[in-house]
């Protein structure tokens, strides 16, 4: 039997990997930033740069889980998930700002 495709669901898909596509681009212009700024003896900004990599890392898990869920449940928790992970990844970016 072929199941039944969610399309909202592959359009959240699609967002999310999108978004964490181009976060993750972001993550390696500010390594390279932040790897200036630690020869210059800027010691904090590791931390920042840690902070979003785990970031990135737990985006990466929820929306493979999304992919291979089929219990719709699950699947709203991930988005969820997602969702403030999403929001925090922002945060990140807003505090990224005024540290450069």
């Amino acid at each position: 039997m072929v199941q039944r495709i969610d399309i909202r669901k592959l359009n959240k898909i699609n967002e999310l990997e999108n978004y964490w596509a181009g976060f993750y681009d972001s993550l390696m212009l500010f390594a390279q930033i932040s790897g200036q700024l630690l020869r210059e003896g800027e010691g904090r900004v590791m931390g920042v740069y840690n902070h979003g990599l785990s970031l990135y890392n737990k985006g990466l898990d929820c929306i493979r889980e999304l992919r291979d869920s089929v219990d719709e449940v699950k699947s709203a928790e991930i988005i969820k998930v997602s969702h403030i992970l999403i929001n925090q990844a922002e945060e990140m970016k807003k505090s990224e700002l005024k540290v450069i």
